[in-house]
C-alpha cells in the first residue's frame, strides 16, 4: 500500500472526502497558510525547546492515536516527531483495537467521538490489555458527560485534553503522566461493578 499524501486542501468538505478515502496526509490552507521566515523560526525554536523533552517523558514507543479529526492529528503528529516517538493512527474503535492487538503502546490517545457508541468498549479493552500505557482522553469542549461515562467504565483516564489541541497542552499532559506512580490493579475500577449490564 502507497503512502498517499494530498496537497492543497483548503474546504471541510475536501478534508471529509480525503479522510472517507482514508488518506494518509493532507496539507493546505485548511491546516495552515504560507508561514513568514520570522514564523518559521520562532515554530523551529518551540520545537527545539521541547528537544530534551523525549529523555525526561518516560514514556514508550510507540504512541497509538484513535482520531478522525484532521487538526488533532496534525498536532499529535508533531508532538511525536518533536518526542521521537512512532504514531499509529487509527480513525475508528475497530481499527484502534486492531492496532492495539500487535503493539504494545507506551500510550494512547482516543477521541470518543471518534469511537462513537464504542467508547465504552474501547476504554474497556485498553484498560484489560494495555493497564501500563499512558491513557490520553481527547474531547470537544463541552463533552465532561463523556469523561464521567468513561470513568464509570473500566478505563483508570491518566489525562484528558481538550480540542482544539495545542502542543503545550499535549506536552503538559505527557510531563504530568511521566511523573504519575502507575495505577495498581486495584486502583482501577473494576467492569463489572461500574457496569452490571457489561458481558464478560
Amino acid at each position: 500500500r502507497l503512502q498517499v499524501i494530498a496537497e492543497g486542501v483548503e474546504t471541510e468538505f475536501q478534508l471529509a472526502l480525503l479522510q472517507e478515502l482514508r488518506c494518509d496526509e493532507m496539507q493546505g490552507y485548511y491546516f495552515s497558510h504560507p508561514r513568514s521566515p520570522a514564523e518559521i523560526e520562532g515554530l523551529l525554536r518551540e520545537c527545539s525547546a521541547h528537544a530534551d523533552e523525549p529523555a525526561e517523558l518516560g514514556i514508550a514507543d510507540p504512541w497509538v492515536l484513535v482520531e478522525d479529526d484532521a487538526k488533532a492529528v496534525m498536532a499529535l503528529r508533531q508532538v511525536a516527531l518533536q518526542a521521537r516517538r512512532r504514531l499509529w493512527v487509527a480513525q475508528s474503535a475497530e481499527e484502534g483495537l486492531a492496532l492495539l492487538e500487535t503493539r504494545q503502546p507506551g500510550a494512547v490517545f482516543w477521541s470518543p467521538a471518534c469511537c462513537r457508541s464504542a467508547a465504552l468498549d474501547f476504554a474497556r479493552s485498553l484498560r484489560q490489555r494495555h493497564r501500563d500505557a499512558a491513557d490520553i482522553l481527547l474531547i470537544e469542549g463541552g463533552q465532561g458527560d463523556v469523561v464521567s461515562a468513561a470513568q464509570s467504565g473500566a478505563t483508570a483516564l491518566a489525562q484528558t485534553l481538550v480540542k482544539p489541541l495545542s502542543h503545550q497542552a499535549i506536552w503538559a499532559a505527557l510531563r504530568a503522566i511521566a511523573i504519575q506512580p502507575a495505577p495498581s490493579a486495584s486502583s482501577l475500577p473494576n467492569p463489572e461493578r461500574a457496569n452490571p449490564a457489561a458481558g464478560p
